[in-house]
Parts: structure tokens; C-alpha cells; sequence
């Protein structure tokens, strides 16, 4: 809990640098995960409201983003928490970067810190569209405290390598983004993937979100979220989201 508290307070830093300088948005909604999903984790992964705050700031200096996400904020038994910071410093005369993140879950039963430093890519080309490519290292804190595991060691736990591209477009004067981001896990250590039933040294999960901005403050989202082997699930798996944002 105190690493979830530190990211908190830098998100709420965020967002105060984000309210006049780029972008804070909180997100509303509901997980529609599919069976398999549901038939691994149970009532942490069905139907599961969610309330999301996101954050944004970029510089000439680098990039840094933020989000807090409250699963079944509704139901105290079954809460999770899940926190990520993503930090880039941009590297002089290129567009390559110095790239860190930190993944943070925190369930009734389980936890996981995820650090992953390394470096990253990113442009925005002359067509509007983002994109950003990330190359790190893996290390994992975690307290499988209610799976009923002993001999777990934290550590180092492989590479991991990101991709994310965003655009913005208008359909009959409505503006509409879409954004696809995938992770992969590579080399991940057999005791790791034994725990968490995924099984493979190599996995993947990703999103792919269509947002509709109604007007300037307010939109609606469609998220189809999918993972292989990853995301505590053997094989494939996904989900639908769908959810209301406002935009501060």
C-alpha cells in the first residue's frame, strides 16, 4: 500500500500540472469480461464497474503520464487497485528517450509491482498520428499472499517491449481517436508464470479504444482489451469496455 500512496500523490501532481498544461480526464464505467476470464478470477473479472482518473503532462524536458483505476469500487470485498506512472526524459537531438514505468495492482487477495526502466521512441508524424515504441527490463515485487505460494523470489523477471499509436479524425463533424497500445513479455522466469497460471515465457496484452468526444469535455469510449498468456490467464483472453469520460 505505501508504494500505491507515493504513485497516488504523483498522479494527483500530475493532474494539477495537467489541469493548465495538457490533458486530466476521470473515466467511468463497466468491464465486460469474457468467460474464460471470469471462470479464472471469478467476480474480479464479469461484469466489474470501474472508475479511472488519468493524467497527463508533456514538456520540452519529457513526457509523464499517470492513471489510478478502482475496480468494483462498489463492492469493498472484491476492490482492486491498480496504478500506473510512465515517465520519459527526451534525449538532446533525437526523438529517442530515457523511458521508466512503474505497474502497481493491489487485489483482496494478491499484489504485484511491476518496474520497468529502459529507453523509448516516440514522434508525431505531419498526419497527426503518435507513435511510441519501449524497450525495458522487468523486475517484479509481488505478495501472492492468498494463492497459497511459498519459494517466490522477486526480481528480475525478463524484457518487456511496448507499442502505442494514436489518432485523432472527424466522420461528419464529429471528432472521434482511436488508440491501440500492446505490451509484450519476454524470457518471463518459469516459478513467475507457474504462479500467476500463464505458463509461457512469452506474453502479450493490449487495448484498442475508440473514443467519441461528444463536445469539448465529455465523450464516450469503446475498449476492447485481449491478452495472451498474460493478465493471470493461460491462452487467450478478453473483454469490452465500455465507459463515459469528462475531460477537465
Amino acid at each position: 500500500m505505501k508504494n500505491i500512496k507515493l504513485i497516488f500523490c504523483s498522479l494527483i501532481y500530475i493532474s494539477s500540472l495537467s489541469a493548465n498544461a495538457s490533458d486530466f480526464t476521470l473515466e467511468s464505467g463497466v468491464m465486460d469480461w469474457s468467460h474464460k476470464a471470469e471462470k479464472v478470477f471469478g467476480k474480479q473479472r464479469s461484469e466489474n464497474a470501474f472508475v479511472k482518473l488519468h493524467g497527463y503532462n508533456a514538456t520540452d524536458f519529457g513526457d509523464l503520464y499517470g492513471n489510478v483505476l478502482i475496480e468494483d469500487p462498489d463492492d469493498q470485498e472484491e476492490m482492486g487497485i491498480e496504478v500506473v506512472l510512465i515517465g520519459q526524459i527526451n534525449l538532446p537531438d533525437s526523438d529517442f528517450n530515457a523511458y521508466s514505468q512503474v505497474y502497481v495492482k493491489n487485489e483482496p487477495d494478491w499484489s504485484e509491482t511491476i518496474v520497468l526502466p529502459g529507453v523509448s521512441w516516440d514522434k508525431v508524424f505531419d498526419n497527426g498520428l503518435y507513435f511510441q515504441s519501449a524497450l525495458a527490463l522487468n523486475y517484479v515485487i509481488a505478495d501472492y499472499r492468498g494463492l497459497g505460494m511459498s519459494g517466490w523470489e522477486n526480481g528480475y523477471n525478463g524484457l518487456y517491449f511496448t507499442l502505442t499509436a494514436s489518432k485523432d479524425f472527424d466522420i461528419f463533424d464529429n471528432k472521434f481517436s482511436v488508440m491501440w497500445n500492446q505490451e509484450q513479455y519476454f524470457f518471463r522466469d518459469d516459478i513467475y508464470t507457474d504462479i500467476t497460471g500463464e505458463q509461457r515465457s512469452f506474453g502479450f496484452n493490449g487495448w484498442l479504444v475508440l473514443d467519441w468526444h461528444v463536445t469539448e469535455n465529455f465523450g464516450l469510449a469503446l475498449s476492447y482489451r485481449y491478452s495472451n498468456n498474460n493478465m493471470g490467464v493461460k491462452g487467450y483472453s478478453d473483454g469490452v469496455f465500455y465507459s463515459l469520460k469528462y475531460k477537465f
